[in-house]
């Protein structure tokens, strides 16, 4: 008997043919982030199940234990994660939906199983191109994620055991906890024109309170008086979600520079908000 289901096996795999095909949740191994990210090498790949913070913004998606923050062995304590094709969880999607209007990054707490990829081998050396262009190419593959800033990469095949976030659950090492707010709406800022005039240049720092996504106070730790009133000014206009509270503080440079005869006097408005707003006029030479 043993003989011939043998033989009925080979049989079956001569053909191309093979038995129910085997889960990947069924032969992952259960371990922590860290446990992984410390063991695999390079070129290996890893069925693995893993319980972390699944983290999600406009140049992430990572996976993350806040109870392990930094590894005892010393490596990335974070990965890449990508979803596999056709892979979806209704309460996760659900949760991060939920958190669309939010300033901050989406996160929830998962388990998820999935191929975990080790960094990717280095290339032979291709002696056709220069020593700088063949290194390049050989490294190429090596990281994954947003500007290859990850080691490793998670390819998601089962979500499950999805949960919500505390606000104080910790956030990744290297990556503090968002400290001010997205600016939905505001008026561009001018270069207060007595100043202008006279070539008052400088930096504004002000400090700024938000209460249900309106600026409830301003208060200007430093900066000359006649640039200062233009800062609080358009800083009052500044508009947030309305679920938004926060603290925090934002920085006005006002400058002057030569122009080309011909060229545009207006201002030159950069606005990396909320954190900084730089306003370059034409210096007025005459």
């Amino acid at each position: 008997m043993k003989r011939e289901l043998a033989s009925a096996l080979l049989l079956m795999f001569s053909m191309g043919c093979a038995a129910a095909p085997v889960t990947a949740s069924a032969v992952a191994s259960r371990t922590t982030l860290c446990e992984a990210l410390g063991s695999i090498e390079a070129g290996e790949r890893r069925i693995v199940t893993i319980s972390g913070i699944y983290l999600v913004g406009a140049e992430h998606q990572i996976l993350y234990d806040p109870n392990e923050l930094t590894c005892l062995i010393d490596v990335q304590p974070e990965t890449w994660v990508e979803l596999a094709r056709g892979v979806t969880n209704d309460e996760l999607s659900r949760l991060l939906r939920r958190q669309r209007d939010s300033w901050e990054s989406r996160r929830a707490y998962v388990t998820i199983t999935g191929e975990l990829n080790g960094p990717g081998l280095v290339a032979p050396d291709d002696l056709s191109f220069p020593q700088i262009a063949a290194f390049a190419n050989r490294i190429r593959n090596r990281r994954y994620g947003h500007l290859n800033g990850y080691r490793t990469k998670l390819v998601v095949t089962e979500v499950s055991d999805v949960k919500s976030v505390p606000e104080s659950m910790p956030w990744p090492s290297g990556r503090s906890t968002p400290a001010v707010p997205a600016v939905r709406r505001a008026e561009v800022p001018q270069y207060p024109e007595m100043a202008w005039n006279v070539g008052i240049t400088g930096d504004v720092v002000i400090d700024v309170e938000v209460s249900g996504g309106q600026v409830s106070k301003t208060e200007v730790r430093s900066g000359d008086r006649m640039l200062a009133g233009e800062a609080v000014r358009n800083v009052k206009t500044w508009q947030f979600a309305t679920d938004v509270s926060a603290t925090f503080t934002t920085t006005f440079s006002f400058n002057v520079e030569a122009r080309n005869t011909g060229e545009s006097t207006s201002p030159r408005v950069e606005l990396d908000l909320p954190e900084r707003v730089r306003i370059t006029a034409a210096r007025n030479g005459w």
